[in-house]
């Protein structure tokens, strides 16, 4: 949202379920595990550092800069994501003021692997940023 925001360059952004607010999400939790072993991981197996703490926890709301956003925007989210609510979508969109869109895709969980999501996500975006760039 940062880069968009300040960027001359960027012409669009898309966002495939994106995470306006990541203390609700994993703050309790991650941060204990953090803090205790030094790192955690999530169910994909991606391993997260003291550095997620000091980044990602310390800008946790992304609406400030979304707001600052003058390019078209895209979101794509699942409707059965359990790992970042499609409300975070729909409060990012809200929040825009620029030319947006938001595609909610019926039962699709945060990473597409259902059959055809991914590229539902994949043609839209490509639709998109055909429009737009």
């Amino acid at each position: 949202m940062s880069q968009a925001a300040k960027d001359k360059r960027v012409k669009a952004v898309v966002c495939w379920a994106p995470a306006v607010f990541f203390r609700p999400l994993w703050a309790k939790k991650w941060t204990n595990a953090i803090l205790k072993k030094g790192f955690t991981s999530n169910v994909w197996g991606f391993k997260f550092t003291k550095k997620l703490l000091e980044t990602d926890f310390k800008y946790d709301n992304n609406l400030k800069e979304a707001r600052k956003i003058k390019v078209p925007v895209q979101i794509i989210h699942g409707t059965k994501d359990a790992a970042v609510p499609l409300s975070q979508s729909k409060e990012l969109y809200k929040n825009l003021n620029c030319e947006k869109e938001l595609i909610a895709l019926k039962g699709a969980n945060h990473i597409f692997s259902g059959e055809g999501e991914l590229e539902k996500a994949i043609s839209s975006t490509k639709e998109f940023f055909g429009k737009h760039i």
